[in-house]
């Protein structure tokens, strides 16, 4: 009896299947990415990866998806193993530097960045990132001193002159945040960003004339320029009803990722925690330590910036939405993954647009960027249940104008400080508030935060919607 032996065909070898969709999968992820479409990005490099897992390319790509989806452990370890996979290329080990810094983990940030300047030195923006990472680190003077250098190689970039201006200032040294923005002006870089650094630095000075003719000088090159604009009407005391939209941007964006750590280690904002406790004082039953404690149906953070009251009051709500105008706090208040919902607008619009109504609206610091308080009232009012409540800070202003406020002397309901920053008249807020319909539950005198030995004074204040 005849036997046969039957043969495999002739074809591709085994696994070249396996291997041709995993290179599928990876290319349409990173198409995905391209497209800002994180989530599906992350789901075809994920199958690319099942097959290939030490694939360098697609774990730094799945990296940076998961860095936009908010899942930055995730994005972390992606970031590390596709440093491990190839030790010497210096884009990953910029990339895991980048995430790190995201992550808050700024001491592994900066040595990251300074192993990817040793693996390619030729890389400007590693450097820059590098100077980056040290200030946001809180190292101020290394910062300045690798910006200093990037600016003498670079005399032309207008960013390191305003950084440069910026550390200078924060370092309280005006004069020469000034000369470095005098100095490329004179050279020929005029810019809206320049004037602005510069004028600043004339104002913290106390040359209120200089700065104004600096400030008028950059409007003649961006006449709808607001942060030129609001500066110019702090020197020119001129009674605005706000700060622009677009200068309150311009100074959290620009700071967004240092934000927490000037506002918690230098400058000891208490102001979400005094949030916490008026809210709990009011609703004792809300505190988490209590059996059988309540939760508010919904709160509404307004100028929510990168969270920090948010992470002071999400324990006592079933919902909390936050918004604000900086979609670069934005991004760090979704990282800490306490808001339902998050929104980039202009707080007022965002309140008369919101068909949803809350228990309780907190404005941890954003009413310091109005003056008329009454627009904000109304709309908070309007999204607030019956006896829901309103709780804000205010800046008291300087202690001599509340002398003469008390005094009858000062007619004035608020004013613009050299901070860019709006104090009120606490008779004003008051009448104000029961203009509107609130009741005064309680005003508190405080210091809202220090700086260098200097106490800020204010209020905090909390307001009740009446029950009919």
């Amino acid at each position: 009896m005849q036997t046969s032996t039957v043969k495999e065909p002739v074809g591709a070898p085994a696994g070249a299947n396996s291997d041709k969709e995993a290179q599928l999968h990876a290319s349409l992820g990173q198409l995905l990415l391209r497209q800002e479409r994180y989530a599906q990005a992350v789901n075809e490099l994920t199958a690319a990866l099942d097959a290939r897992p030490n694939t360098a390319a697609w774990l730094a790509s799945r990296a940076q998806a998961h860095q936009f989806t908010g899942a930055i452990d995730r994005a972390v370890d992606d970031a590390a193993a596709a440093v491990m996979a190839e030790p010497t290329n210096a884009e990953y080990a910029a990339l895991f530097a980048r995430i790190l810094m995201r992550s808050g983990r700024h001491d592994e940030a900066v040595l990251g960045f300074s192993e990817a300047i040793r693996l390619d030195g030729s890389k400007l923006e590693y450097y820059e990132a590098l100077a980056h990472a040290l200030q946001i680190k809180g190292n101020v003077p290394a910062a300045l001193e690798l910006y200093e250098k990037l600016h003498r190689l670079h005399p032309q970039n207008e960013g390191f002159v305003t950084v440069v201006a910026d550390l200078y200032m924060q370092e309280k040294q005006h004069a020469q945040a000034a000369e470095v923005c005098r100095a490329a002006l004179e050279g020929g870089l005029k810019t809206p960003l320049i004037y602005r650094s510069y004028g600043h630095a004339l104002l913290l000075l106390g040359d209120r004339a200089k700065a104004g003719e600096v400030f008028r000088s950059g409007l003649a090159l961006a006449p709808q320029d607001g942060y030129l604009m609001h500066m110019l009407a702090i020197v020119e005391n001129e009674a605005t009803a706000r700060a622009p939209e677009d200068y309150v941007r311009a100074v959290f964006d620009s700071r967004a990722d240092s934000y927490e750590a000037i506002a918690m280690f230098k400058l000891g904002v208490r102001v979400p925690g005094l949030i916490r406790r008026e809210i709990l004082r009011i609703r004792p039953k809300l505190d988490p330590n209590r059996p059988a404690a309540h939760k508010l149906s919904a709160v509404l953070d307004i100028g929510c910036g990168s969270g920090l009251v948010g992470a002071m009051t999400y324990d006592l709500t079933a919902y909390l939405k936050g918004v604000d105008l900086s979609r670069n706090l934005i991004h760090y208040a979704q990282l800490k993954g306490v808001y339902h919902e998050l929104e980039a607008a202009d707080l007022i619009a965002s309140m008369t647009a919101d068909p949803r109504l809350y228990e309780c609206v907190a404005a941890g610091d954003s009413l310091a960027y109005f003056g008329d308080l009454k627009p904000v009232f109304a709309a908070a009012f309007k999204r607030l249940l019956p006896s829901g409540l309103f709780v804000f800070s205010i800046e008291a202003g300087s202690e001599s104008w509340r002398a003469d406020i008390a005094a009858g002397v000062s007619k004035d309901e608020y004013r613009v400080q050299d901070s860019g920053r709006y104090s009120h008249a606490l008779p004003y807020v008051e009448a104000s508030a029961k203009a509107t319909g609130f009741e005064i539950v309680q005003v508190w005198p405080e210091v809202l935060q220090s700086d260098d030995g200097v106490d800020l004074q204010g209020y905090l204040i909390s307001l009740r919607r009446p029950l009919s």
